[in-house]
């Protein structure tokens, strides 16, 4: 039974993220943006940040439009890990999304906060 209650989409798309270790260090890696959702996201990396972790990320996003760029960047919550034993996969982690904003070059498109969705223009 699929208890999902936001529609995944696939992609394989590069982000940036980071998440605070102890003493407040803070530990930026790269990894491969899997799925997102308006529920969270998956990311495969090789480093995984503990179950717990308040991630943030980066996205760009090229439309097929030559000269447009989606940016997407945001804070999640580590709720699971994957240890992949495969050899042709990387370990990843399955986070639930807190927030985010969704951005072109020339305006906020679209902000998420806690539940909340309010549209901004800032031409």
């Amino acid at each position: 039974m699929e208890r999902r209650q936001h529609e995944r989409y696939e992609l394989q798309t590069p982000l940036s993220f980071s998440w605070k270790r102890a003493r407040g260090v803070r530990c930026r890696r790269e990894g491969l943006l899997r799925n997102i959702s308006g529920g969270g996201v998956f990311v495969a990396t090789s480093e995984v940040p503990p179950v717990g972790s308040e991630v943030r990320f980066r996205v760009s996003i090229h439309s097929v439009l030559a000269w447009s760029r989606l940016v997407l960047h945001g804070t999640v919550s580590v709720v699971r890990t994957d240890p992949t034993l495969r050899a042709d996969a990387l370990p990843g982690f399955g986070a639930a999304m807190k927030s985010y904003t969704l951005r072109n070059q020339k305006q906020v498109l679209e902000k998420k906060v806690l539940g909340k969705e309010y549209l901004e223009d800032k031409r």
